[in-house]
């Protein structure tokens, strides 16, 4: 692997690595993200957040990502539903700027606006199809929510969301998961009629993706998935990664 940017900003040292085809972001020596344009799907954390999307009832025409990194979800999203248009919160202007340098995040329907993502979502429309919450800030420890408000940020969360679609939430392990749904069950089930979590072997984090519709499938949620991705251009590495994610349907 080799380093083929680095800048420091902020107290904050940034480093874009390349291994092969595949380009890195590290932000503090913590892995934010990966892009390889040979393998959409590496079978990795950041595979969580865009597939969820695949299980709405209608194709998303709005999507909002709350968190860009090195853009690897936007990009997949791109793929995904090309006819979407996606608009990526981003508070880190190094973040954006090596996304769209280094990582071709830089599609025609993408957006990007360079703000606090709380403060924007309290402001934001009710319009947006899909809500992807992947909001993480560096500390001493574990990353951190930026939040510090939770018990407004989740309601107002799912009010921001259109009635038809799907929120989909980054957790940084089972417990968290657990506690959010157990904190929020009587909310969320007033807007949601189901929910899927999903893992990837070698992440601790879990994803919980959340509908307003109730889905039921004939041949189990993984083949499902895979049955949705038939229609894209995948390699048989790609293939091979999404072999490493795990889905689960989640009782509301």
């Amino acid at each position: 692997m080799s380093v083929i940017h680095r800048e420091r900003k902020r107290g904050k040292t940034y480093e874009v690595r390349q291994a092969g085809a595949s380009i890195r972001l590290y932000t503090n020596g913590a892995f934010h993200s990966q892009w390889n344009p040979r393998h959409v799907f590496s079978g990795a954390v950041w595979d969580l957040l865009s597939l969820p999307t695949l299980f709405t009832a209608t194709p998303p025409e709005k999507i909002l990502m709350l968190g860009v990194g090195g853009g690897a979800g936007i990009n997949q999203l791109g793929v995904l539903f090309p006819d979407a248009h996606v608009k990526g919160i981003e508070i880190d202007p190094v973040h954006l700027k090596l996304a769209k340098r280094f990582f071709s995040a830089t599609r025609p329907r993408v957006s990007y606006v360079l703000t606090d993502a709380v403060t924007y979502i309290h402001h934001a429309s009710h319009d947006c199809d899909v809500i992807i919450d992947d909001l993480y800030l560096d500390a001493a420890g574990d990353p951190e929510h930026p939040a510090t408000h939770q018990s407004e940020w989740t309601p107002t969360l799912v009010d921001r969301v259109n009635p038809n679609l799907a929120l989909i939430k980054n957790h940084l392990d089972l417990p968290q998961a657990n506690a959010w749904l157990r904190t929020w069950q009587s909310t969320l089930r007033c807007r949601f009629a189901s929910g899927i979590r999903f893992r990837c072997e070698g992440y601790s984090n879990v994803i919980t993706a959340l509908y307003t519709h109730d889905i039921k499938t004939s041949s189990g949620l993984t083949s499902t998935l895979h049955n949705h991705l038939k229609r894209y251009p995948l390699t048989p590495q790609g293939r091979q990664n999404l072999r490493r994610i795990q889905i689960q349907r989640l009782a509301l």
